[in-house]
């Protein structure tokens, strides 16, 4: 039962990677540059002020930092069940509850990777 757990596992980063590959691809339309927006914009005497940052700059750096420090905790986690499961001694209790501890902090780290993906692919694609 666990080999199929961590099939399944395996099969659903598949998926994940391989969406995001799809939806770069899909979304490399540049709608700034394609819909006219700055030609309009400078044309009508709208301009970005040299010390303005877009709001999706901000919102970008929010997130990348969230997801940065969550990171760091996973990595903190599975660093704990590493540390938990060389001082259990051959007791089945500590090398279980270890074992259980590694492999959540590794869900948790592929979650937060896959989050960052998907976050830098949004932002980037409204980036100025």
């Amino acid at each position: 039962m666990p080999q199929q757990k961590l099939k399944n596992l395996i099969n659903i980063g598949i998926i994940i990677i391989l969406s995001l590959a799809y939806f770069h691809i899909s979304l490399a339309y540049d709608f700034r540059q394609n819909s006219g927006l700055d030609a309009t914009g400078d044309a009508a005497g709208f301009e970005i002020g040299a010390n303005a940052t877009p709001l999706n700059v901000i919102i970008g750096d929010v997130l990348y930092t969230v997801l940065s420090l969550v990171g760091i905790a996973f990595l903190a986690y599975l660093l704990y069940g590493s540390y938990t499961w060389m001082t259990s001694r051959g007791n089945e209790e500590k090398v279980k509850a270890a074992t259980n501890t590694l492999v959540n902090s590794i869900i948790g780290l592929i979650v937060t990777l896959a989050a960052y993906a998907l976050t830098y692919l949004i932002v980037s694609q409204f980036w100025p």
